[in-house]
């Protein structure tokens, strides 16, 4: 803005010192301008003060232009780092959940070596029972289709991309986050909680930044409850629309809570309460929900252990406008 109105000052300004050295000379010898050769020949001081001014003109033009083309580039360095980090932030979850990742296809995948070998024996005696060898066909089917959807959310999360905003369902992507999540609950004997609303909850965003988001919540929820016995090691995930145009999205922990002397630098940059945390979770974490025009804070249940809540509109009042806030972290 400050840039347009110095490029409309410049050819005004440049119009008054015309006629303000130009003013002498048009003059008639009784002050008044003549209706014809108003524009004499001017002196040659004069006319070089001109040529200057055509000349610094031109450059403060130039340097406006080529300052602006720098902005713009810086802006895409930026915005190419901003994907950079959100990709190595993805790809360290993936690394946490890799024993996850592994058990969810080694289970389908062991099924289905299974099934094919009973399927074997049935069609290999002289009357197979074909009604037994079409169910087994059928959770063959299922199995694979199974192991293939792990290795879709896999690999989405792996792709370096820039965000991009469209319409879903946040509870079709929170269920299928806790099918990557729950073995790791089941081996550190953590038991998660689900509450989810009865009706699609749409909201309009980039799926796979609000799929990292909840997955750093849950991951960190489940390390706030390392050292408690299972009877306490429990987790509640819930996503509703509490009202109208807004959704709301909670993990809970039954913990021992948040010190209170760290709550207000929980999401400030590689604060970290890990030994080799690199405090980089919950500042993306609050990056991307408000990129989706939304807010995120933590408190300490009454009940015991740390909540952490994140608002974001609902679809049917998030516009396209929250595309273009910028790009997250």
């Amino acid at each position: 803005m400050k840039q347009a109105r110095v490029n409309a000052i410049t050819p005004a300004a440049s119009v008054v010192l015309w006629f303000f050295i130009l003013g002498p000379s048009i003059a008639t010898a009784d002050g008044e301008a003549p209706l014809e050769g108003r524009f004499w020949p001017v002196e040659h001081w004069q006319a070089i003060v001109l040529i200057a001014m055509v000349v610094v003109q031109g450059l403060l033009i130039v340097a406006l232009l080529l300052k602006r083309r720098l902005c713009s580039e810086g802006r895409n360095t930026m915005a190419e780092g901003r994907v950079e980090l959100l990709h190595a932030s993805r790809l360290t979850v993936v690394g946490q959940l890799s024993a996850s990742i592994a058990h969810e296809i080694n289970q389908p995948l062991g099924a289905i070596l299974s099934n094919a070998d009973a399927a074997e024996l049935m069609l290999a005696k002289a009357d197979p029972d074909l009604d037994e060898v079409r169910l087994i066909l059928a959770d063959i089917r299922k199995d694979g289709l199974r192991a293939s959807e792990v290795v879709r959310q896999v690999r989405t999360l792996v792709q370096k991309r820039k965000p991009k905003f469209i319409e879903f369902d946040l509870q079709v992507v929170a269920r299928e986050i806790l099918q990557l999540v729950a073995p790791i609950a089941e081996s550190r004997g953590v038991t998660i909680l689900t509450e989810f609303s009865s009706e699609a909850v749409h909201v309009r965003g980039d799926p796979v930044l609000l799929r990292q988001a909840m997955l750093n919540l849950l991951l960190n929820a489940m390390d706030a409850l390392m050292d408690l016995p299972e009877s306490q090691a429990k987790i509640k995930f819930s996503a509703a629309l509490p009202q109208p145009g807004r959704v709301d999205v909670v993990v809970r922990d039954y913990g021992n809570g948040l010190p209170e002397l760290q709550r207000d630098n929980l999401f400030s940059a590689f604060f970290t309460t890990k030994e080799h945390g690199l405090g980089l979770g919950l500042p993306i974490v609050r990056s991307i929900v408000e990129f989706h025009g939304g807010r995120i804070h933590a408190e300490n249940h009454s009940d015991g252990g740390a909540l952490f809540r994140f608002t974001i509109p609902a679809a049917d009042v998030t516009g396209e406008a929250n595309h273009s806030a910028g790009e997250p972290v």
